[in-house]
């Protein structure tokens, strides 16, 4: 039995359904196509974290040309799947105003940089945390901050269509990962464990076509009190059956109900159901396939 190596990212593919992740995990299945959402949000994220390093150590910062530099990037080398109802000119609109309005949004939150123990922000830090014999999680927490009563918070930064209910908030493994990850490392990074978590939301609501409506824009930041031993012990074990499932090589389907199946949205879907290759990428293609076909950026 090999170590599993496994990210946040795969504990929630396999929350969905395990073949899915067996496919893009174990086998390394790609699609062609990619949603925008993706790196929309690559794109938002690295502006707003170069702001706040830019910020820390006093430099000059265009999150404007960051975002749009790193979007035309991403699109122009992928197949991007678009939205009827949005085009690619929306998402640089879109985009754009949240980039802006970032500086602001992190300055009301009341939020400050947590440095390590060598004075360095924690930003984007990757790390890895073994959780049993032969199971280590690797992940890299966007930004871990402390909060005005002083506590240290780990902060996600994501741009959601809607704003996520607090529910999730207390709920998401993303976030219990990452706690996870800063606790077996606090003493490396010199801090005193984790207090909070929280969710930095920039909303992607569509630009108003007149003076009325609310637009893309920055939620204030939720924060949750860091999760119990029962709640890490529920992720250690939720990791341990991916394990097991990958020492056995059986990853069941996972249909659910009808009106909940994560089958209409899975990637893999028509390879799984209808045995359907068109339109996946197997590993050993990858190499001997030509460039992808680069949507035009420009507007």
């Amino acid at each position: 039995m090999t170590e599993l190596m496994i990210r946040p990212s795969g504990i929630l593919k396999h929350d969905d359904c395990p073949r899915s992740y067996q496919f893009q995990y174990e086998m390394g299945l790609r699609t062609e196509a990619m949603s925008i959402n993706l790196p929309f949000g690559t794109a938002v994220h690295q502006a707003a974290t170069d702001y706040l390093l830019a910020d820390h150590y006093s430099r000059s910062c265009n999150v404007v040309d960051i975002f749009k530099e790193t979007f035309t990037k991403e699109i122009d080398t992928s197949i991007i799947e678009v939205p009827s109802t949005k085009s690619i000119k929306d998402y640089f609109a879109i985009g754009e105003q949240l980039v802006e309005q970032f500086p602001e949004a992190w300055d009301k939150s009341g939020l400050m940089l947590c440095l390590d123990k060598e004075g360095k922000p924690i930003v984007e830090r990757r790390m890895k945390a073994t959780l049993a014999f032969g199971l280590v999680l690797n992940g890299q927490p966007d930004v871990v901050a402390l909060d005005s009563e002083g506590d240290v918070c780990v902060i996600d930064i994501k741009t959601p269509a809607q704003v996520s209910d607090p529910l999730f908030l207390k709920a998401s493994d993303q976030l219990t990962c990452y706690q996870m990850l800063l606790e077996y490392n606090a003493s490396d990074l010199g801090i005193d464990g984790v207090q909070k978590l929280g969710f930095m939301e920039g909303v992607k609501r569509a630009i108003p076509k007149t003076g009325r409506g609310e637009g893309p824009g920055w939620e204030p930041v939720q924060l949750a009190p860091a999760r119990d031993d029962s709640d890490r012990q529920d992720l250690i074990q939720k990791a341990l059956e991916i394990k097991r499932q990958r020492d056995t090589g059986y990853f069941p389907k996972r249909s659910r109900m009808a009106y909940n199946t994560p089958c209409t949205m899975c990637d893999f879907r028509h390879y799984c159901v209808e045995k359907d290759a068109s339109g996946i990428v197997f590993p050993e293609e990858r190499e001997s396939r030509p460039e992808p076909i680069a949507l035009p950026a420009s507007f």
